[in-house]
């Protein structure tokens, strides 16, 4: 997390190109390995870090939160893996130990753990953690989570932020002084519903008739005044935002705002700064750079916008078009690996892309391609063959005329071969 925030539409901010250069000066001392795995049972810590190992990183493990901590001590780690339920120091008392001496804290710390209950999720990030992954989990997207992580490392965001810090891309919860404010189960459900809608309209405001129609369409009209008082007070005492004086909320006589500033920090802006700045990078012709950018962006894309809450109808647009970014993003990802001549990198994240939305024809051909390179033509059919059934089932449609062509193509080669 990075502790910089700009508006909606404002152009990148400083801190990606910081970012980046910071990240090369790391690279060029070689000090810093690349994960420290902390997992009290063997066969599994054993399997995490081998698949790691397999991916070209340097792992070093532990066994309990106590030896990461000595590990910590002595050495530097772009990212740390972290079991919960250890024996003596568990993965919880290791949060607290890196907040409590953050200098130990490496860039990225990423639980991962069997427990997946909302309550064990919140309060390991509300600790500190940047992510969670829950056990068992699927071998191929953790190694690219754990990738995309890698490459977005950054120096630790400040860990009591001045001003709100909102997640809103998968799960939603929003800091506030270093304490988890709101999340999706927040109560009143009304105050989460106002925040997240002024979220939404945050560049332009809301006015008070639509708000009021909203939140309370049944209500007598001389009591909805009354009771959206009531509710804006309510979020401030749930955000611990002033009711005076500098605040991102504000209330006017026709409209209400969420204004975020320069002191808080939106997941979305952060997301369309690294892939600006991406963008930037690619067009310069610098790969390297690019792909970190993007990959950046990408770390931060947890899930679809408010993702919890899918019958928001006034999110649907925002959470459409940054589903589209994303996939645009990745899609990106993949003619850079090509460039790159990263054949492995490049399948990976077709078959993520494909994972995410099948119909993306383009990116469909782009994996054909690559596993007929490889000699792999029959599982490049049967990908095409998956298309061509989904399509007629779903939308009794054809692949397009090109991807027609590239299968018969391969069919040939089976047939000659």
């Amino acid at each position: 997390m990075l502790p910089s925030m700009q508006p909606f539409d404002a152009a990148v901010p400083v801190y990606v190109e910081r970012d980046l250069h910071i990240r090369e000066a790391r690279e060029e001392t070689g000090q810093t390995r690349d994960i420290l795995v902390v997992e009290d049972e063997p066969a599994v810590r054993d399997l995490v870090s081998q698949i790691l190992r397999d991916e070209g990183y340097s792992v070093e493990s532990a066994a309990d939160g106590a030896q990461a901590l000595r590990l910590l001590q002595r050495g530097h780690y772009r990212l740390l893996l972290l079991d919960l339920m250890m024996p003596r120091v568990d993965g919880m008392g290791v949060l607290r130990a890196l907040r409590a001496e953050p200098t130990l804290r490496p860039p990225a710390v990423l639980i991962f753990s069997a427990l997946q209950q909302r309550a064990d999720v919140l309060a390991a990030l509300e600790a500190g953690a940047d992510d969670y992954i829950t056990k068992p989990f699927d071998i191929a997207d953790f190694a690219l989570r754990i990738t995309l992580w890698l490459r977005r490392t950054s120096p630790t965001a400040p860990l009591d932020p001045p001003g709100l810090r909102v997640h809103s891309l998968g799960r939603f919860y929003v800091e506030h002084g270093g304490q988890i404010r709101m999340h999706a189960d927040t109560r009143p459900l009304k105050a989460r519903t106002l925040f997240t809608y002024l979220l939404s309209h945050q560049r332009y405001g809301v006015s008070r008739a639509d708000l009021l129609a909203l939140l309370w369409p049944d209500t007598p009209q001389d009591l909805r005044a009354t009771s959206l008082r009531t509710l804006l007070y309510q979020l401030r005492r749930l955000l611990d935002l002033p009711t005076q004086g500098l605040t991102p909320l504000h209330v006017g006589s026709a409209r209400v705002a969420l204004m975020l500033g320069q002191e808080d920090w939106w997941d979305v802006v952060e997301f369309r700064a690294w892939l600006t700045e991406g963008e930037r990078q690619r067009k310069a012709g610098d790969v390297s750079r690019a792909l970190d950018a993007y990959a950046a962006g990408v770390a931060l894309y947890s899930g679809d916008y408010l993702a919890e809450d899918p019958n928001a109808r006034w999110a649907s647009a925002l959470r459409t078009q940054l589903r589209a970014e994303w996939l645009d993003a990745l899609s990106t990802m993949v003619r850079l690996y090509e460039i790159r001549g990263e054949r492995v990198e490049q399948e990976a994240m077709l078959r993520h892309v494909l994972q995410a939305d099948p119909y993306r024809e383009t990116d469909l051909r782009a994996l054909m391609d690559v596993l007929a390179g490889q000699g792999r033509h029959g599982e490049a059919l049967m990908r095409y063959g998956e298309l061509e059934s989904l399509l007629w089932t779903r939308l009794h449609a054809r692949p397009a005329p090109e991807t027609q062509a590239l299968a018969a193509r391969l069919s040939a080669v089976c047939l000659t071969s």
